[in-house]
């Protein structure tokens, strides 16, 4: 029991030392299985009043909605709030990667304005994660046991702790938990390794998981070494910490790069070195690695982490002053406080649209194109297209946040006391 609740405690410590005081709420990512009820129940006797539960209800199994009861029962005996989220997966052959970024992404939005997230994973599924990204071509890593989640961070506490002091910790405080019959799915790549592969390796090799750790810890030190040199926690990688390695040592640093941004699956060292090999290509082209949810981009001199985003829809009327909230960002107009020339005239109805081809803006008796002001503005190529554009009777009037037609039909007089707006983009 004291092994258990030594490495929550040390988890929050050293969160404490980070901050100076826990004043986050600590949430807990709660399957109702073994490893997050011990979790949750260890939690709940460090900090009984700042936990909050959060379930997931795939909807894959046929007891999906008797885990989510069982969890709710015994979240109101223990008298820790619930969250739930009840999925409707179209996972197709990819289940596992479907339900896993379903549940990450219901995390990051309880994660939105910060908190610390716990989830139970142990030291049996941190060599089963090792030894799966290996036997798979995506390198010899293991899952780190903390990281930055939206505004807030993840904790894995039960790294270093095997199943079996897990199993001894639910038996002594008596605790139930709901068995996942799929854990003996053979036909899983983890389950093959856990029931098949590994017992038969730790037999014939007795300090197996022993050595994978050592190593497995030497590594992790090595790369959060390299990692922190070369500044790979930025959003955006520049070219030049990779054009002059060869393709191999761009391919580690790719790896490390993604990590970094929590992209730790999913991408194999076939694909990072087919995608080094590309970056040598001239500015004009625009090499592009798929990832599971998003993209990775080259533009201007840097690579980028796309995210995969809703589209919004082709046009959208806005009062003004306003403001309107978009899929992928808030478009926000005010009325101008500066000269005449700090702000655009507007003829009628303004509405919202997207490139389509050909738009030109006039400015100064001048036409320029709308492609030519984006590219001159920096926009990435991948965001150019769901850039939005205020118009009205006129035709093309504001480019938020970078330029507005600054001509309009009128004498003077009318110029001079008709009110002038602004517009700013602001992305997610």
């Amino acid at each position: 029991m004291d092994v258990i609740i030594d490495a929550c405690g040390r988890c929050l410590t050293a969160q404490t030392a980070a901050t100076e005081v826990i004043s986050e709420t600590i949430y807990v990512g709660f399957s109702g299985g073994l490893d997050s009820t011990v979790l949750l129940h260890a939690l709940r006797t460090l900090a009984p009043a700042g936990v909050v539960a959060l379930h997931v209800n795939h909807g894959i199994a046929a007891e999906s909605d008797d885990w989510q009861a069982h969890s709710e029962r015994l979240c109101e005996d223990w008298e820790i709030p619930l969250r739930c989220s009840r999925l409707a997966l179209d996972a197709g052959s990819n289940v596992e990667g479907v339900a896993r970024a379903a549940r990450y992404e219901f995390f990051t939005e309880a994660l939105a304005t910060g908190g610390l997230l716990f989830l139970g994973h142990h030291l049996d599924d941190q060599r089963e994660t090792q030894l799966l990204h290996l036997l798979q071509g995506r390198g010899l890593y293991g899952m780190p046991q903390a990281r930055p989640l939206a505004a807030g961070r993840l904790l894995r506490p039960f790294l270093a702790i095997d199943r079996c002091e897990i199993r001894r910790y639910a038996a002594e405080q008596e605790l139930s938990w709901c068995e996942d019959d799929s854990n003996h799915d053979l036909a899983l790549d983890r389950n093959f390794l856990r029931h098949q592969l590994l017992p038969r390796i730790k037999k014939r090799f007795p300090g197996f998981s022993q050595r994978l750790a050592s190593f497995g810890d030497t590594t992790d030190v090595l790369q959060t070494m390299l990692a922190a040199e070369l500044g790979l926690h930025q959003a955006r990688l520049p070219l030049a910490k990779l054009l002059w390695r060869p393709a191999h040592e761009r391919v580690v640093i790719l790896r490390l790069w993604l990590q970094g941004q929590g992209i730790n699956s999913g991408v194999s060292d076939a694909s990072l070195l087919a995608y080094a090999e590309q970056l040598d290509a001239p500015p004009t082209r625009q090499p592009m690695l798929q990832l599971a949810a998003g993209s990775v981009r080259r533009y201007a001199a840097e690579l980028c982490l796309v995210g995969e985003r809703q589209k919004p829809a082709s046009s959208y009327v806005i009062e003004l002053p306003g403001e309107l909230d978009l899929p992928h960002g808030k478009l926000v107009i005010k009325a101008a406080a500066g000269s005449l020339r700090d702000g655009f005239l507007v003829q009628g109805e303004v509405t919202v649209r997207f490139r389509a081809g050909g738009e030109v803006l006039l400015r100064g008796g001048h036409h320029r194109a709308l492609k030519q002001i984006l590219q001159e503005a920096g926009i990435a190529p991948w965001d150019r297209a769901d850039y939005p554009l205020l118009f009205d009777a006129a035709g093309l009037l504001s480019i938020p946040g970078i330029a507005w037609r600054d001509d309009c039909v009128g004498d003077g007089a009318q110029k001079e006391t008709a009110r002038r707006f602004v517009a700013t983009w602001h992305p997610q």
